[in-house]
């Protein structure tokens, strides 16, 4: 003897408590995600660090001219040098106090770890392939691996070198 049709699907109310729920777990989640994005300061530096790498690239791009993007240990910050243009107008990032550029290793330039690091642009924006190599006071260390011709900047996590497989092209 057959019941019946059973009903197979979800009350409203059902449904209606599961989104209740998923909705609080979000609201509880989304703060914690988002303090630990923003306040890790090796992570935001990096990130910082590669839009200013697009921002020169850009700039020397538009001027038609090469550039030097620099960083002064003792002021502890990077800026763009470029011949025809005011310093003031050029891009710039300061180094937070917990994070401390370690070196910049590039293919024909070599590792540099001295009171001032360079990075050369090309007029048409070309940079060597270049590693920065970013560490936080607890020892966390990122490398960034600017393209020599994409102007593109990759993070990983840890100290590389451009003989690790996680650089090679």
């Amino acid at each position: 003897m057959d019941p019946g049709p059973r009903n197979r699907g979800f009350t409203l109310i059902e449904l209606v408590v599961v989104m209740a729920l998923v909705a609080i777990m979000i609201s509880l989640a989304v703060p914690n995600i988002r303090s630990a994005l923003y306040t890790d300061e090796l992570k935001a530096t990096a990130r910082r660090l590669t839009g200013l790498l697009s921002e020169a690239g850009q700039e020397v791009t538009a001027g038609q001219e090469p550039g030097v993007l620099v960083y002064e240990a003792a002021g502890r910050r990077f800026r763009l040098e470029l011949a025809g243009r005011k310093k003031e107008s050029l891009p710039r990032l300061e180094i937070p106090a917990p994070v401390q550029v370690v070196d910049i290793m590039s293919v024909h330039g070599g590792t540099r770890s001295s009171e001032r690091m360079e990075i050369r642009f090309s007029s048409r924006g070309y940079v060597d392939k270049t590693l920065i190599h970013l560490r936080h006071r607890d020892g966390r260390e990122l490398t960034l691996m600017v393209s020599p011709f994409l102007g593109v900047t990759r993070i990983f996590a840890g100290y590389l070198d451009l003989e690790n497989e996680q650089i090679r092209w």
